[in-house]
Order: structure tokens, then sequence, then C-alpha cells
């Protein structure tokens, strides 16, 4: 009798971690899609600000606002558009007469 309550708690020990496991997991998927979500809305807001600055501020308004952008993307981790917005700030930024950071 001893030893098959010492393998029903066993067997309940290890299912037990199991299910731990597997609910850690699901809860970082879940933070994960919770994080791309922020991201993204950071990313679409910082677009936004942008096209309006550009559509009424100044030169140097619009070149800091590219930068935000850039920086945007990468709080979002997206590399490509990170380096094509990094692209259009330093263009931007020029026609502004802003030294470039190289």
């Amino acid at each position: 009798m001893k030893f098959f309550l010492a393998l029903v708690l066993c067997l309940s020990f290890f299912s037990c971690k199991a299910i731990e496991e597997e609910a850690d997991k699901l809860e970082k998927k879940e933070s994960e899609k919770i994080d791309m979500k922020i991201n993204s809305q950071v990313v679409d807001d910082a677009l936004k600000e942008f096209e309006i600055v550009k559509k009424g501020g100044d030169k140097i308004e619009i070149c800091v606002r590219a930068g935000l952008v850039s920086a945007a993307y990468v709080q979002a981790k997206d590399e490509a558009n990170y380096l094509k917005w990094k692209q259009t700030e330093k263009e931007l930024c020029k026609a502004a007469g802003m030294p470039s950071a190289e």
C-alpha cells in the first residue's frame, strides 16, 4: 500500500510539474503577443505623427519625427524597416541642414 501511495504521489508531482511548465509557456506566448501588439501600436502612432508633421511642420521637425519612427521600429525589433527609416531620417535631416551622426 505504501508503494502505491508513493507511486501516486510521485506521478502527481510530475503531472503537476508538466502542467506548470505548460502554463508558463502559454503565459510567455501571451506576453509576447501583447508586446507585439504594443510595439505595432507604437510604430503606427509614430508613422501617423510623422505624416501630420510632414504636412505642416518645418524641416527640422520632420527630421526629428523621422528619427522617432526609426526608434519605434527598433523597439519593435523590425530591422528592415528600421534601416529604411534610418536612411529616410538621414536624408530628411540633411535637407534640414542637420549634421549627420556618422
